[in-house]
């Protein structure tokens, strides 16, 4: 068996950032390894979202990988208490269409968007 199959196997049922329904192992692909860390990609079947992953290996005193699973992992900053915030749908091609007329409109650049009218920064970069 491809170590790569194993680790995909390990996230199954990992649950999707944008709704929080479980990721089948089919659906996960993994993009690349860099000494222990891994990058995969989520596709969710339940909302059609997609994103990006880090997974950080932890080694044993052999140096071999110690086995994942779904239950063990982590979400960067975010754990099992802030489950909670997780009160609107999945983004949409509404959303997307209207963010999209959003930024058309817009006439500035970056800074002015993020800080807007009368912002702190000084426009110098």
């Amino acid at each position: 068996m491809d170590p790569r199959d194993h680790l995909r196997d390990s996230l199954a049922g990992v649950g999707c950032t944008a709704c929080g329904a479980g990721v089948p192992a089919e659906r996960i692909d993994v993009l690349a390894e860099r000494d222990d860390l891994v990058f995969v990609q989520f596709r969710c079947l339940t909302c059609g979202s997609e994103a990006l992953g880090l997974v950080v290996l932890e080694g044993e005193d052999d140096g071999a990988a110690r086995a994942i699973s779904a239950d063990t992992i982590r979400y960067g900053e975010f754990g099992a208490a802030d489950e909670a915030r997780r009160i609107g749908p999945a983004i949409d091609e509404d959303d997307v269409r209207r963010m999209h007329t959003f930024l058309e409109r817009h006439t500035g650049d970056l800074r002015s968007l993020i800080e807007g009218p009368g912002g702190t920064g000084t426009g110098t970069g």
